[in-house]
Formats: structure tokens, C-alpha cells, sequence
């Protein structure tokens, strides 16, 4: 028991210049990883904070400008590390609440988000990043409506907060509201004109409010700033099928796959492009390759489907039929296109009670399968 005394003791006799040229040091160092930080060094930033931490190791405010820039770094661990041991020295710390939160939304942890972000909010109630957080992760929740009131909170606190403006559009755009949404990505923009996912955001609405060309514009700026922003090109594939521009889509698709090989969407909307350029042997290719990426890819299975069925492999093209009614059984077109390969086979009785499911779900389908349909009954009478 003896022992701490002993410590204290010594530390107590620590002489006051010591102390002084101590916390001098401290200094120079947060003072050396601020310029560091401003010119891009986040290695050497963070090394000087590394020494700042050996002479004052119970600062809280230096671990959370470290875990700051280990999460620039892309080092969630060591980020996640440093608020923690912000939050364990200094419990009230706001802003190591609000930062822990956003590594635990990139994994899933949303609960333990929440709380992050109630508590930097309980802390300090005007700190309008932690409202534009929830905002952000209600949003990814789909809590569109509380979500809306969080960011219009942060606006209010800072009106000129780029991301608050557009988490406020995410909300907006849950709620179907897409005038208020463009009007938000506008805003980020305006506020912030390297944010490429507004851009990307404005292009997606301005294609749903068939406004090709003003898409277009929006992702040609998103690619300017980002030349491997894969969504950017795959979105701008279809805003090019849109305006049927086959040979601009295929390229964009192209692209967009160059830079990320890992997303079956990307595949999936080359096959329909190269399908509408006959080229179905490629088609298949990439329906091939988007099941592999994504087993429960619904779409593409019906569509993979058809093309077999358009290939005489009547009984692959119910393989893959049955597949996607296993994943959505609502699926009209499915039940179509088992009715076409049934047909096919003979199997005239499934056949109808296929199609009957099929017009009921959809009635617009109607017209292209009985089309479909007269021409295989007309086939059977030739041979």
C-alpha cells in the first residue's frame, strides 16, 4: 500500500521547470501535426501526436484529433480506438461521441451509433454535426421523418453545414419529396462544389424527373472530380439508354466495372443495354456474372431466364425462373416467362395458370406475352 505513496510523492516533487518545458513540448508537437495535417501528411501528423501523448497521456482532446485522422487514413480500428480512450478520459466529450458514431454506422452497429450520437447531443445540445449525423443515420434507418427534423436543426444551428443539407436531402428523397431533395443537393453543392455524391443524388433525381441532360450534367462534373467513380458512370450509363445512346451506355458500363468489378447492378445493366443491341450471347455473359456476384439478384434471373428460353434451353430458363419465385414470389414478369418455357414443353395447363398470375400482378404485361404466346401455338401448327 505503500507503493502509490511513493508515486505521488515523486511526482509531486517534479520541479516546476520540468513541468513547464514538458507542456512546452506538448505544444510544439500539437503545433507540428496541425501543419502537417494542412499539408496532407496525416503519417507524420499523427506521429506528432504520438509524442504529444507520451509526455500528457491522459488528454483526451489529443486522442480525438488523432482518431481523427486515423479515420482520413481509412484505419477505422485505431479511429475507433482513440475516441474510445477520448471518451474514457473525458466522458462529456461531445465531439468523440459523434465521431465514434459515424465508424459504427460504416459497420452496422446502428444501435450503438444512436447512443453515441444521443449522448454527444445530451452533452452539448447545439452542436449541429451530431443533429446532421442522426440526421444521416435515421435516413439509413428509414426514419425519414425524424431524420428531416434532425438536419433541419443542424441547419439551423449552422446554417452553411454542407453535409447538413445533404442528409437533409437524403431524408427528403425517402419521403418522396424530390423538388425538396434537388433543392438540397443544389445547396451542397453550392456549399461544397467537390461533394460528388450530391452530384451523383441531383443526376439521380433529375433522371427520375426526366431531366436527361441536366443529369448528365451533373455526373460529367462528378466524373471531373472522381475519374474512377464507378456509380457515376454506371448512372450516366442509363441516363445514355434513356435517350437511347446504346454505344455511350456500353461504354459508360464499361467504366464503371473498370473501376469496380465488384458490383453485379453494373453487369446487370450492361446485359439489358447489350440486349437491346442483339448481342445476346453478351448478354448472357453479364447476366452470367451478376448472378455469380449476387445468388438473389431477382432481376437478373428472370432476365437470364428469357434469354435462355429466346436460346431453346427451355428447362435452364425454368431453373432460373423458379429461383427468382423462390426470392420474390410477386414477381409478374417470372411467372410470364415460366409460362413462355412451359408453353414451349407442352405443358399448356401450368402455362395458363402462369399467365393468369402474371396479368394479375401486372395487367401491362398482357399484350407482349400473349404476343409471345400466338407466335409459339403458330410454331407447334408448322411443325
Amino acid at each position: 500500500m505503500k507503493r502509490p505513496l511513493l508515486l505521488i510523492t515523486l511526482l509531486v516533487c517534479i520541479p516546476a521547470g520540468a513541468q513547464t518545458e514538458s507542456i512546452s513540448k506538448v505544444e510544439e508537437y500539437l503545433r507540428q501535426a496541425t501543419e502537417l495535417r494542412h499539408k496532407g501528411d496525416l503519417e507524420a501528423a499523427i506521429a506528432a501526436y504520438d509524442k504529444a501523448l507520451t509526455l500528457k497521456p491522459q488528454d483526451a482532446l489529443i486522442y480525438d484529433l488523432r482518431g481523427l485522422l486515423q479515420r482520413k487514413r481509412n484505419k477505422p480500428d485505431e479511429a475507433l480506438s482513440d475516441f474510445t480512450r477520448a471518451i474514457s478520459l473525458s466522458p462529456y466529450m461531445a465531439e468523440a461521441y459523434s465521431a465514434r458514431a459515424l465508424i459504427e454506422i460504416e459497420r452496422n452497429q446502428n444501435n450503438e451509433a444512436l447512443a453515441d450520437l444521443n449522448h454527444a447531443i445530451d452533452y452539448s445540445p447545439k452542436y449541429a454535426e451530431a443533429y446532421s449525423n442522426r440526421c444521416m443515420l435515421r435516413s439509413k434507418l428509414k426514419d425519414y421523418a425524424q431524420a428531416r427534423t434532425d438536419c433541419e436543426q443542424a441547419i439551423e444551428l449552422y446554417p452553411t453545414l454542407a453535409e447538413a443539407h445533404y442528409n437533409h436531402g437524403l431524408a427528403e428523397l425517402g419521403l418522396g419529396n424530390l423538388d425538396a431533395a434537388l433543392e438540397d443537393f443544389a445547396k451542397t453543392t453550392a456549399l461544397n462544389p467537390t461533394d460528388k455524391k450530391a452530384l451523383y443524388n441531383h443526376a439521380l433525381i433529375n433522371r427520375k424527373l426526366k431531366n436527361p441532360d441536366a443529369a448528365l450534367t451533373d455526373l460529367d462534373k462528378a466524373i471531373e472530380i472522381d475519374s474512377c467513380y464507378a456509380l457515376a458512370f454506371d448512372l450516366r450509363g442509363l441516363v445514355h439508354a434513356d435517350k437511347a445512346d446504346l454505344l455511350s451506355a456500353i461504354r459508360d458500363f464499361d467504366k464503371a466495372i473498370t473501376c469496380d468489378s465488384r458490383v453485379p447492378t453494373f453487369y446487370y445493366n450492361r446485359a439489358l443495354v447489350r440486349f437491346q443491341r442483339q448481342n445476346v450471347a453478351g448478354a448472357l455473359a453479364d447476366l452470367d456474372e451478376a448472378i455469380d456476384l449476387d445468388p438473389k439478384l431477382a432481376e437478373a434471373l428472370v432476365n437470364r431466364s428469357y434469354v435462355k428460353f429466346l436460346m431453346k434451353d427451355f428447362d435452364g430458363s425454368l431453373a432460373d425462373v423458379n429461383r427468382a419465385l423462390e426470392i420474390n414470389p410477386n414477381n409478374a414478369r417470372a411467372y410470364g416467362d415460366r409460362a413462355l418455357a412451359l408453353y414451349a414443353k407442352g405443358n399448356d395447363a401450368a402455362a395458363d395458370e402462369d399467365l393468369k398470375k402474371c396479368f394479375a400482378l401486372d395487367a401491362s404485361l398482357r399484350p407482349f406475352y400473349e404476343k409471345v404466346v400466338s407466335a409459339i401455338k403458330q410454331n407447334r401448327g408448322r411443325s
